[in-house]
């Protein structure tokens, strides 16, 4: 009997480690079957070799995949030694990707996947793979990308059925556990499935992802393009579901010269955001999205990358508005993210939509609650400053006026976290935790919060644990440093760096560094989300939703620092502007509009327009476009 020692761990993308070391070492007389795996993510260890007889998700980091340890179904994690098994096997591949916070992941996971019948027929004709998308986003963009050349449209939980050499040939998203009317079972779905492939696996085609370019324009009238899918009476885009549109939000609040028209819409939006049942005037923070286009109910869950998003909009506007209001929303994010996101030095990654499988409850009142937690005066208070809107026999709470919390909610909220909270997934994303370094950025330049020691916190924190050999990692999940790395990861911590940089918070080198890191994922012109992974290179598009996309952000970093190098910025391209606004607004500066200032400190934020830089020089000195001039605040600044 041996043991196998492999030094060094390829991973899929090929990202932190070189690649397998073709070193094995022999050692005799160790236990049977026990593996030792080193990697320089983790310490020396033993474990026992896959068996795929079984459920092996209680074996995973990954929160989400954990939640289906105990399903009858024979899950295994998305690995290489799993693919090889597949494939060794000869057996079709069966992966259903969602997250943590998916309401309808989790009704397929008491559903159809807890049925001893549907688990036993996978286990004889599928390998089974559970893939948590937040921590495999190249993979989860490869399987949407196929449903949505299949059927158009895609959502999760997103099921996919592969040939052993990873080519798709079906997909579909929620399936019943039992026919209703019109809709067969997931089971009978699958039995058709595996009928037809016994005779067609010689017909299926390999699959290939071309770059996903959101669609360019040449409008000179860029805002005239964005104007009829605007909601001018409720704010945000016409429709329901109602998601914030946070790039878009954050183009037009950078433009000097919006229209009455566009700016009308710029503040109702903002207005109703902080009035709305989309926001939690309790705790603070933002919901995911809204079911109803009057903003009233949202879907519960709270997701770090909105909350962002959020404060980086709030502390534009306070600047651009001068507005007191929308200074304490952004106050209230910064808040919310303190008490509820925090995970060590860092933020976990979300919170949950459901209460005990019951969507919202920890954030629903009755009217007896009510009544029963507040004074009679506070009582009074509520009722003048709030709306009650009826959800699942409950009531969700919407503003009536925009007001800081006080006593009030103060008192509500020390009632409502008496109850059971729902489940948070604590993975730290790097990505999602440098987008919210870069929102306290923003929040101490805009907004004059004290958020700056805090962002240059996590971003050392980010810097020391979560790049390995000038690489960057994707995540820490469960203490253990996932080794794969995508565009996202280098991008956004290349340009909060850029961000630090201009505060005197990095060096050159960190940020050169970083650019490295980011540039790896660049080719023939073109930026791709991973590289040399099993499904290929997976190419990235400029798509900023729900946050600035991975070549947005990449394309701004590099901008950005051009610029703080004393270059010519690069040309950005212009994109649609409901897909791409973030990239939008990058694709706007040019030598002709950029605002810098130079000095041998940095200049007051307030003295600045939104949007200009900072760099050092031995002389005050402000450009604007190619006209320079020492400022009239620069001995002040002294």
């Amino acid at each position: 009997m041996k043991t196998i020692l492999y030094i060094g761990v390829n991973s899929f993308n090929n990202l932190l480690l070189p690649p397998v070391l073709a070193v094995q070492f022999v050692i005799r007389h160790q236990p049977l079957e026990q593996q030792a795996v080193y990697t320089s993510q983790t310490h020396l260890k033993f474990h026992t070799m896959t068996s795929f007889s079984k459920n092996n998700l209680h074996l995973s980091t990954s929160p989400y995949l954990r939640q289906h340890a105990e399903n009858p179904v024979w899950w295994q994690e998305f690995t290489p030694e799993v693919l090889e098994h597949a494939r060794r096997a000869n057996k079709p591949i069966f992966i259903s990707s969602g997250y943590s916070t998916c309401h309808w992941c989790h009704v397929m996971a008491s559903e159809a996947f807890s049925d001893q019948t549907t688990a036993d027929f996978l286990a004889q004709n599928f390998v089974s793979i559970k893939l948590d998308r937040e921590m495999h986003p190249d993979v989860d963009s490869f399987l949407m990308t196929y449903i949505q050349s299949l059927t158009g449209q895609g959502g999760w939980p997103l099921n996919v059925f592969l040939t052993p050499d990873l080519k798709p040939f079906y997909a579909l998203t929620y399936a019943p556990p039992c026919r209703r009317q019109q809709h067969p079972s997931f089971l009978e779905i699958v039995t058709q499935l595996v009928a037809w492939y016994s005779n067609g696996e010689k017909q299926v085609k390999p699959f290939k992802m071309s770059h996903p370019e959101a669609a360019t324009t040449n409008n000179p009238d860029y805002n005239q393009m964005v104007m009829p899918y605007l909601d001018r009476v409720n704010g945000g885009t016409s429709g329901a579901p109602k998601f914030p549109p946070h790039a878009l939000l954050f183009n037009v609040l950078h433009q000097q010269n919006r229209g009455e028209t566009l700016n009308a819409w710029l503040t109702t939006t903002l207005d109703t955001l902080a009035l709305s049942g989309l926001h939690d005037h309790l705790q603070g923070g933002f919901f995911r999205y809204c079911v109803d286009d009057n903003w009233n109910i949202p879907h519960f869950e709270k997701m770090l990358y909105d909350q962002s998003m959020m404060l980086i909009n709030y502390s534009l506007a306070a600047r651009v508005f001068s507005n007191e209001n929308y200074r304490d929303t952004a106050r209230s994010v910064v808040d919310c993210l303190n008490q509820t996101f925090t995970n060590g030095n860092a933020f976990a990654s979300a919170h949950d939509a459901d209460t005990n499988h019951h969507e919202g409850l920890t954030y629903l009142w009755s009217d007896h609650e009510i009544s029963e937690t507040l004074t009679d005066a506070l009582y009074q208070k509520f009722s003048s400053r709030y709306s009650l809107i009826p959800f699942e026999k409950l009531n969700h709470l919407r503003r009536n006026l925009i007001q800081p919390a006080d006593a009030l909610e103060n008192q509500m909220l020390q009632k409502r976290n008496q109850r059971p909270q729902p489940f948070r997934d604590d993975k730290i994303i790097t990505s999602w935790n440098a987008w919210a370094a870069i929102g306290l950025v923003f929040a101490h330049r805009y907004a004059r919060l004290d958020t700056l020691n805090q962002t240059d916190q996590l971003f050392q924190h980010l810097f020391t644990h979560h790049i390995n050999d000038r690489r960057v990692a994707h995540c820490m999940s469960g203490s253990r440093l996932q080794p794969e790395g995508y565009l996202e990861d280098a991008a956004s911590m290349f340009l909060l760096a850029t961000f630090l940089f201009e505060e005197r918070l990095t060096e050159p080198a960190t940020v050169e560094l970083l650019r490295e890191a980011t540039l790896n994922f660049r080719k023939h012109g073109r930026w791709y989300d991973s590289t040399g992974g099993p499904l290929g290179d997976i190419p990235a598009g400029y798509h900023d939703h729900p946050f600035p996309s991975a070549a947005s952000t990449a394309d701004a970093a590099l901008l950005r620092w051009d610029i703080l190098q004393g270059e010519s910025p690069r040309k950005v391209p212009v994109h649609h502007p409901l897909m791409a606004g973030f990239a939008n607004h990058f694709a706007s500066i040019s030598d002709d509009n950029i605002v810098i200032a130079k000095g041998p400190a940095k200049a007051n934020w307030e003295l600045l327009p939104i949007g200009a830089l900072q760099c050092h020089s031995n002389t005050w000195m402000l450009c604007e476009g190619n006209t320079c001039k020492i400022p009239e605040w620069a001995e002040k600044q002294l």
